[in-house]
């Protein structure tokens, strides 16, 4: 893998577009950034993209893309759509309340029920046809249906084995999920890349079934950065 700016196609590395993708690290090793930059690479293309978020609103997504230089609102509708699946999973109604006209177009009634998910991301399709499909994160999705932790993990396993999106890449916490889960996630994903802490040890790994990469990395301005 070449070093610079991570992209899409250097980690595919001739995998098929139907590849499943798990990105695994601590809080703050990097992974929504790295989710993030490589949608933003497929808009610019002109490919498209459905990111879910479960860890934050879709406004404060915006606004940490644009921060990294990535403005995301010229793709909306067209070939982009956010789902948001963390306002009603946290039970903040009154939120949708305060913003009423301004709320999200693709909204899931219930994160509790994790294939909830799944049905939101095939109306979008519907809009903005298939793509890359991110799910940020399979953590956040677990917290909120802590009732139900065995439920999330199966639903994980699904929409990776199942290749929703082209690709499907998920972000997973490792301090959150137990590591006998995420080697469960991990037998079901095509392409798994860690993310050591950031930014003691920050060693980037990615494994495949074609190869085998270990790196360097840090986060610029533009983002995930393999040294």
């Amino acid at each position: 893998m070449e070093k610079g700016t991570l992209t899409l196609d250097l980690i595919l590395d001739g995998l098929p577009r139907t590849s499943s993708i798990v990105i695994i690290g601590e809080l703050g090793a990097g992974k929504s950034i790295l989710s993030r930059q490589l949608l933003f690479e497929q808009l610019k293309k002109g490919e498209t993209g459905i990111y879910v978020s479960s860890d934050e609103p879709p406004r404060e997504v915006r606004e940490h893309m644009k921060s990294f230089g990535w403005n995301i609102e010229p793709y909306e509708g067209k070939n982009l759509a956010i789902i948001d699946s963390y306002t009603w999973g946290i039970g903040a109604t009154w939120i949708l309340e305060q913003i009423k006209g301004k709320e999200e177009k693709y909204v899931v009634p219930s994160p509790a029920y994790p294939y909830q998910i799944i049905k939101v991301i095939k109306e979008a399709e519907k809009e903005v046809g298939k793509g890359t499909v991110i799910l940020d994160s399979l953590t956040g999705i677990t917290r909120i249906a802590y009732s139900e932790p065995e439920l999330c993990l199966r639903f994980g396993k699904d929409i990776l084995g199942e290749k929703i999106g082209e690709p499907i890449i998920v972000t997973v916490d490792e301090k959150i999920i137990e590591p006998m889960r995420i080697k469960a996630l991990e037998a079901v994903s095509d392409v798994v890349i860690h993310l050591g802490p950031y930014p003691e040890g920050s060693i980037f790994n990615c494994k495949s079934k074609t190869r085998k990469f270990e790196s360097k990395y840090s986060i610029k301005s533009n983002g995930v950065y393999l040294e």
